[in-house]
């Protein structure tokens, strides 16, 4: 990790700052922000200043990038793990580091919401409402990760320009997700349905790096949020959620349908140096026994195979070049160590290579768990779940859908997990333990045929962790490898895992009064172990089956 003291601080004082900003009175905006000449100034350049909440919906500075998803969320979420233990004071292993645990917060708060919430009222003033519509689309977007992470938010005092930042419940921040997801679709809908100039259509154009242009593509990706936020609240909110996903699939554009739905970034990815540069990231023994169990041909387009490989004794246990490995979460490496896990497989993400931000299979694996759940999605579980396999392949070129559906090529015609080998350290290996296999088999039951599902969704979504850490704590699939060694002091469950990251120091420090109120909102204590509003676990992903048994 690079400068990480110096970057700490000057986030710490950019965040307050913008506290100060927004909670101070805004009387004398109009004048600071208007041209002697007659020009608004924040209307100049309109199209250029909305490109900047769109790339941070995945920054490309490494720096932040870690703050943002690395030293944490990847981990969290089964697909990268660390080579080295930071002093084994770091997350992997549950002893939370509060100078780590920031970044999605800031992120969103220092470079999403403040350009979206000023520019979405000029967008509608100029009568640009398809500018305004997708802004807000990006708020939603980067919101979610936020309330997602933490829960309780202070979305609605911000948005609102109020002077005490207070927070709102994570159940409140979804209703204001679904509300302006719905308000987009409204106005790209009626935008579209007035006949535009093909100027007008092409303006859109100028300023949109997710979507390329196309209206009816960021209606797709509004309707596949929809999507997405149903089946998150599908426990707390089952009818709420059954409503919204219906309307989302059912609506005229519909979802996500084949891989040129994907939405990637250009620009440069940051992945690499943190893997390359920093040495800081290398491949989770969960996502690689998982891949291994099925034969799946990522693999190879997701890791480097390792370099030479030592044991204890300095014997040589594995070749360079040989196969792809993982490191298993929560190692205290450095005791024995430090340094020897850096050959184990990493990133195969080039600097120059795009930021996957959603990949448009996600929307076939919602529609397969909603047609489990007997929702109205167009096609069957197993009609949704099988073409989701094949869009997921296709984003990768890879066009042999069948055999994989079948386990042709894989390893006990991949029925499980494979085993884990440690070839540093055989104390650490384990036996494979999501054990589901690739193929359909409509007699499962619904809870085997929802791990299926959620497997090759989290599979399908790489690298957003993000979303997969939320489906596996909503979940509980695919299941990952539990923390080897939990540093905690007993705040986070070893098998249930963690479930969220605590505030943020800088917000108790200055915004603690509101922070403290916010406490009320949580199911605990401001803790990892602590559950969101939607992370209901006594009820189980089909009540009703659970009863029969």
């Amino acid at each position: 990790m690079k400068t990480l003291k110096t970057t700490g601080i000057k986030l710490s004082c950019r965040i307050l700052l913008l506290v100060l900003l927004l909670s101070a009175c805004t009387s004398g905006f109009e004048k600071i922000n208007t041209n002697p000449n007659g020009v608004d100034d924040m209307k100049i350049g309109l199209e250029n200043k909305l490109q900047f909440p769109q790339e941070n919906l995945f920054p490309s500075d490494a720096n932040m990038y870690q703050y943002w998803r690395s030293l944490h969320v990847d981990i969290f979420a089964g697909y990268y793990t660390t080579p080295h233990n930071f002093g084994n004071n770091h997350n992997g292993n549950y002893r939370l580091r509060e100078d780590f645990n920031h970044g999605p917060f800031e992120n969103f708060f220092l470079n999403v919401l403040p350009y979206t919430n000023r520019y979405i009222p000029i967008c509608k003033e100029l009568e640009f409402y398809d500018y305004a519509a997708v802004t807000l689309i990006v708020q939603v977007m980067g919101m979610l990760q936020v309330v997602d992470t933490y829960g309780p938010a202070n979305y609605r005092s911000i948005k609102e320009h109020a002077a005490t930042l207070y927070y709102d419940s994570d159940r409140d921040i979804y209703t204001d997700l679904i509300d302006e997801l719905r308000q987009s679709i409204q106005w790209l809908e009626d935008f579209l349905d007035s006949n535009p100039s093909t100027e007008r259509l092409a303006g859109l154009a100028k300023f949109d790096r997710l979507c390329g242009g196309s209206h009816t593509k960021w209606l797709r990706l509004a309707n596949t949020l929809c999507l997405r936020i149903a089946m998150h609240m599908v426990k707390a909110e089952p009818a709420r959620a059954k409503e919204l996903a219906e309307k989302a699939v059912n609506n005229k554009y519909g979802v996500f349908m084949d891989a040129s739905d994907d939405i990637l970034l250009s620009g440069g990815n940051p992945i690499w140096t943190v893997d390359v540069i920093y040495g800081d990231s290398r491949m989770n023994a969960s996502i690689e026994s998982i891949l291994k169990g099925y034969g799946d041909p990522r693999m190879q387009e997701w890791f480097t195979r390792t370099g030479r490989i030592v044991n204890h004794e300095g014997e040589m246990t594995l070749k360079a070049d040989s196969t792809c490995v993982g490191i298993r979460q929560g190692l205290l490496i450095e005791t024995k160590s430090p340094l020897l896990y850096l050959n184990f497989s990493s990133s195969t993400y080039q600097s120059y290579d795009p930021r996957p931000v959603m990949h448009a299979a996600e929307a076939w694996f919602l529609r397969a768990e909603g047609a489990l759940r007997d929702w109205q999605m167009g096609e069957s579980a197993q009609n949704c779940y099988e073409q989701g396999v094949r869009v997921a392949l296709n984003s990768y070129g890879i066009s042999h859908a069948d055999e994989y559906l079948s386990g042709a090529n894989a390893p006990d015609n991949g029925t499980k997990a494979a085993d884990y080998i440690d070839y540093h350290d055989s104390f650490y290996n384990t036996p494979g333990i999501n054990n589901i296999s690739v193929t359909w088999h409509e007699n499962d039951t619904k809870e085997q045929k929802l791990q299926r599902i959620i497997t090759q969704k989290w599979l399908a979504i790489y690298p957003d962790s993000f979303e997969a850490w939320t489906e596996f704590r909503r979940t509980g699939y695919p299941r990952l490898f539990p923390v080897v060694y939990n540093l905690s002091g007993g705040l986070i469950d070893t098998e249930t895992q963690i479930r969220r990251l605590p505030f943020t120091r800088k917000e108790y420090n200055t915004n603690g009064e509101e922070v403290k109120k916010a406490i009320r909102y949580l199911k605990g204590a401001d803790t990892g172990g602590t559950r969101l509003w939607w992370d209901i676990a006594e009820k189980g992903n089909f009540p009703s089956e659970n009863e029969k048994k």
